[in-house]
């Protein structure tokens, strides 16, 4: 379809891999949910009944962006679900988001799509910095309402440094609790980055999730399992996975599922075996992968969506989520 000088058309999964080494980087603040290996982890395991739509927009041969969407009932939202996706977006080239948007709305609202619901999205995300204006600005009704927490943390230089941004009591606590796991016997790490060690690997991280808390054991149902799985494995070909197994006297006790974008290192998800409850192993792991980012030369640690008491207790910064609904049929952007 041509809309205004700018050319839409469907492209496929595989198909946006093939681009993605010469505009991911640009498309790098849309967040990690939208990439290729989100994308296909998330069709394959959780899709449902919506209709997957990706949509490349193009002028002059350059792409202007992508917009991972599902449909159903004349509803469009972005692929992915807040039960495993923390943020979403549409992948924007720089420059170009009012003839991206221009193109995507006017090509939805005459193809049956008459509302979007786009969730949950960041106050940086391209929707509330973009395309909210644009589509006001063409009268269409546009409601953002709060819809959840994440916190983030810029990391500093070096691990002294990192505990003395920390308050008195925290940095005490990190280093008591620190002392007694080291006291509980051979502590040992290994970091789990390629494909061929992610199926075994990923069956320690959910014996240790569903062992840790009986709200994590109901959560992982068989799809999301499924889920899981994929998307370790499609990770680590991104060479984005970084799985942190902590071991005492050669048993696995706790296991951070982290995965590194940009400049960035996100905890996903942990679990620990509760047997060692007593010496924190859930709050150590995580305090671990930070360490590691620091020595790594990461620029932020991202917690995540939630507000988790331990978040804030090690540092997170909080920034609020929303979600947004915009109305085509009441506008002009036919």
């Amino acid at each position: 379809m041509v809309t205004d000088r700018v050319q839409i058309h469907e492209i496929s999964l595989r198909q946006l891999e093939k681009i993605w080494p010469d505009h991911g980087q640009l498309w790098q603040g849309a967040g990690p949910f939208v990439t290729p290996a989100w994308l296909q982890a998330w069709s394959h395991c959780l899709k449902g009944l919506d209709d997957l739509v990706l949509l490349q927009v193009e002028s002059d041969l350059e792409i202007l962006g992508i917009a991972p969407l599902r449909v159903n009932n004349g509803t469009a939202r972005l692929i992915g679900s807040e039960d495993v996706c923390d943020h979403l977006d549409f992948l924007v080239t720089p420059g170009h988001a009012d003839s991206f948007y221009r193109g995507i709305l006017g090509y939805l609202g005459s193809n049956g799509v008459a509302e979007l619901i786009l969730q949950p999205v960041l106050p940086s995300s391209s929707v509330l910095e973009h395309l909210v204006p644009y589509a006001r600005s063409n009268g269409c009704s546009v409601e953002i309402t709060p819809n959840n927490v994440c916190l983030n943390m810029a990391l500093p230089t070096g691990w002294q440094a990192y505990l003395a941004g920390l308050n008195k009591k925290q940095r005490h606590e990190v280093r008591r609790k620190f002392r007694r796991f080291s006291e509980a016997g051979e502590i040992s790490t290994r970091n789990i980055t390629e494909p061929v060690e992610t199926l075994a690997a990923m069956e320690t991280f959910f014996y240790l999730f569903r062992l840790s808390r009986t709200d994590k054991n109901n959560f992982m149902v068989p799809r999301r399992q499924h889920f899981f799985q994929v998307l370790a494995t499609n990770l680590a070909k991104s060479g984005m996975l970084d799985l942190l197994e902590i071991s005492i006297d050669a048993e696995p006790a706790a296991m951070v599922f982290c995965f590194d974008y940009g400049s960035t290192t996100f905890l996903y998800n942990n679990g620990f075996n509760p047997a060692h409850r007593s010496i924190s192993p859930g709050i150590v792991s995580k305090v671990m992968a930070i360490r590691r980012s620091i020595e790594e030369g990461k620029e932020y640690f991202n917690f995540l969506n939630g507000a988790e008491r331990y978040k804030y207790q090690l540092g997170g910064s909080e920034e609020s989520l929303f979600t947004c609904r915009i109305s085509l049929a009441s506008g002009n952007i036919l």
